[in-house]
């Protein structure tokens, strides 16, 4: 096991429901897993990790600074041309629900600091479309 999480998980499935390549599905459900991950315990990581990335703040509270580096990956994934959306890789509302019971059923999802329900990921994948 590599460690890989629910970013993986989902760009499996994108993967093989769309033929998009995996670093690009990745690109386009790192931000909504990041915030969902935030909101389910992995806060003070990710403020840790806004000093490394050079934008954290002293004193700032940790959901501020976990919100500082969810941001500065996604300016960095814009910067370099991979962000997209799932619908620009071929996934349509109706494909959701298969994305979303793929996923879960990846072993890499069960990584994940947080693991999501069905109706959970369904949300999230949508928020990525």
């Amino acid at each position: 096991m590599s460690g890989l999480g629910l970013v993986h998980g989902i760009g499996h499935a994108v993967t093989a429901y769309t033929g998009a390549t995996h670093g690009t599905a990745l690109a386009a459900v790192l931000e909504p897993v990041l915030r969902f991950n935030a909101e389910g315990g992995s806060a003070a990581a990710y403020a840790g990790m806004s000093f490394d990335l050079g934008v954290g703040e002293s004193g700032a509270p940790v959901d501020r600074n976990a919100a500082a580096t969810i941001a500065e990956l996604e300016r960095f994934t814009r910067q370099v041309g991979a962000y997209t959306t799932l619908r620009a890789l071929g996934c349509t509302d109706r494909l959701v629900p298969d994305l979303a019971r793929t996923a879960l059923a990846d072993a890499v999802t069960g990584n994940n600091p947080r693991q999501p329900s069905e109706e959970q990921l369904t949300r999230l994948i949508r928020t990525a479309l």
